[in-house]
């Protein structure tokens, strides 16, 4: 998981905008041999290749950031802290669309920590300096922070940030990822038939997850439609591959379980006869 999340980052900022004063150079190909030698499983060459090089240019904000990145793999919060910082301070003034993409790499590395409104912060932060475009960026961040407002038991505020990505969004994944924490929250306050209008919504972007399902099962269940419930638990299970998800909430709720388990026997038959 965490080779994964450095392999995420890295791709992010390989497709950014270069933070350095210093890119299609030598550099620029050095940093092109670091992101392939962690893609290859090589960190003890990406570790000695990224610190040859900030000895070069030990103000080299894309170096910077991928030895915070090494960091954050290794759950070092202090060094990676250091290194998104020094990132931060030397990413050159004109690029402010590479400022806030550290900030917002920042604010997801608090939020891993469970730091919620220093994420908040740095999220925050984010926004304030991305430009309109790519809307993408904007849309990410405000996710994001949304997501960091729920922890905090801000509901309001998150619902603020999801319904404003649903009024910038180009993009369905980020529609779709507003629209499933918009149910979940609409849920929350019990606002049971705005949630299921929201969560519905979804199936027109044929957005198929099992989260869907899940959140569904739950909105069911608070509102006592148990057979509902249960139908969208089995879809869950199904969609997941993992029948736990329905074993959780028979056992959870009170429900009608002779109709569960003969529910759940004729799913687990009807999949045995697929494969």
């Amino acid at each position: 998981m965490k080779r994964l999340i450095l392999l995420l980052t890295v791709a992010f900022v390989a497709t950014s905008t270069i933070c350095s004063a210093q890119s299609k150079s030598v550099n620029q190909r050095q940093y092109d041999r670091a992101i392939e030698l962690v893609t290859a499983d090589r960190f003890t060459e990406f570790d000695a290749l990224v610190d040859s090089m900030l000895v070069l240019y030990p103000t080299n904000s894309d170096m910077l950031i991928l030895k915070a990145e090494k960091y954050r793999m290794d759950d070092n919060f202090d060094e990676c802290m250091k290194y998104y910082q020094m990132a931060i301070d030397n990413v050159t003034k004109s690029n402010i669309l590479c400022k806030a993409q550290l900030f917002l790499l920042r604010g997801n590395f608090l939020y891993e920590f469970s730091l919620f409104s220093e994420a908040v912060a740095d999220y925050t932060e984010a926004l304030n300096l991305a430009p309109k475009k790519p809307l993408a960026l904007r849309c990410n961040i405000l996710n994001k922070r949304g997501l960091c407002y729920e922890e905090m038991s801000e509901v309001h505020l998150a619902e603020a940030d999801y319904l404003h990505v649903l009024k910038i969004a180009d993009d369905i994944s980020f529609i779709c990822d507003a629209k499933w924490r918009l149910g979940m929250i609409y849920a929350f306050k019990q606002q049971y038939g705005k949630a299921l209008q929201t969560l519905n919504e979804l199936w027109e972007y044929d957005y198929v997850d099992y989260n869907i399902y899940y959140a569904l099962m739950l909105v069911y269940a608070n509102m006592g439609d148990m057979v509902s419930c249960i139908d969208n638990a089995i879809a869950c299970a199904r969609a997941s591959c993992d029948y736990d998800y329905f074993g959780d909430i028979t056992t959870l709720m009170s429900c009608d379980l002779d109709y569960a388990l003969e529910a759940l026997h004729r799913s687990i038959a009807e999949d045995v006869d697929n494969e």
